[in-house]
């Protein structure tokens, strides 16, 4: 399930909701090292998130199965 593998990529159990695993992330990019741009477009029905520039291949996994 692909659920699964983003909350686990997340460092979270899978009976996390998906608040606290965009919380979760929210924190990575909050307290990186570097500056890291995510956009969230909440326009759509399930919210997409697109990283600008590089970003850690964590955190490119992270999305990579969010929006899978």
């Amino acid at each position: 399930n692909a659920m699964v593998s983003f909350k686990e990529l997340c460092g979270l159990t899978p009976a996390a909701n998906m608040k606290q695993c965009i919380l979760t992330v929210s924190s990575w990019l909050m307290n990186s090292e570097r500056v890291l741009r995510v956009t969230v477009d909440l326009s759509e029905a399930y919210p997409t998130m697109e990283a600008h520039g590089p970003i850690p291949e964590l955190l490119r996994k992270v999305l990579t199965a969010y929006d899978t």
